[in-house]
């Protein structure tokens, strides 16, 4: 008895790995799409009919050690000597789109706001100590924003790497926060946010005891 539900995704094809995230979207409590009945309803391009065998969605300690240590993992990087300058230091204004630049780093918690001449005119800012969070940073990088999109009424959506997403008002008290595994990009749709979202789980079928991250589109 096939137990398993059918799904699509392509074969050795570009963009593969994005169609099965986005396959994996039932993870996240979205409702199992339903089967294509025909060869007219299936999308443009070459796919076949495959199954996914379900991982267990459990971890002991120690898998969850492994894990973190995988998470841990470096990678190759370099940097050369800043030079001693603030400020706008070059400014082609007729090469440059006018307007105002929303702007957040590695270094901080925090955006702002500034305008083609390097001035500040608002800044938000919310240490992840200071969000209602069960997780643990395991990495320094974690605690800064990784993405942060504005609207229009001066709120601000804020990416904490692998830690979660949050909204802040324009005087950054916080809104609301979910508490997910969100990493490197999200996207604002009307009143919904997208996300990559990550969870540790161990697959029997690949016949080994090591665990692996599965990745998902969740909203």
């Amino acid at each position: 008895m096939q137990t398993p539900k059918p799904r699509f995704s392509a074969s050795l094809r570009p963009l593969a790995g994005c169609l099965v995230a986005l396959a994996t979207l039932a993870a996240c409590g979205a409702e199992d799409p339903p089967p294509f009945q025909s060869v007219q309803d299936h999308p443009d391009g070459y796919w076949q009919d495959v199954r996914f065998p379900q991982g267990t969605g459990i971890l002991d300690e120690e898998s969850r050690r492994k894990l973190e240590q995988l998470a841990n993992v470096g990678y190759a990087t370099g940097y050369e000597a800043p030079r001693i300058e603030t400020g706008v230091t070059i400014h082609l204004e007729e090469l440059a789109q006018p307007g105002l630049n929303l702007y957040c780093s590695g270094h901080a918690p925090e955006a702002v706001l500034m305008d083609m001449q390097g001035k500040v005119l608002h800044r938000w800012s919310l240490p992840f100590d200071q969000v209602p969070s069960q997780r643990t940073p395991s990495m320094r990088t974690q605690l800064t924003w990784r993405k942060v999109h504005l609207l229009a009424n001066g709120d601000l959506i804020v990416c904490y790497e692998g830690l979660g997403l949050a909204r802040l008002d324009r005087n950054s008290k916080l809104l609301w926060y979910w508490d997910g595994a969100s990493h490197h990009d999200f996207e604002v749709i009307g009143d919904r946010v997208f996300t990559l979202s990550r969870e540790g789980s161990t697959l029997p079928y690949l016949e080994t005891d090591q665990p692996i991250v599965e990745d998902a589109v969740c909203q």
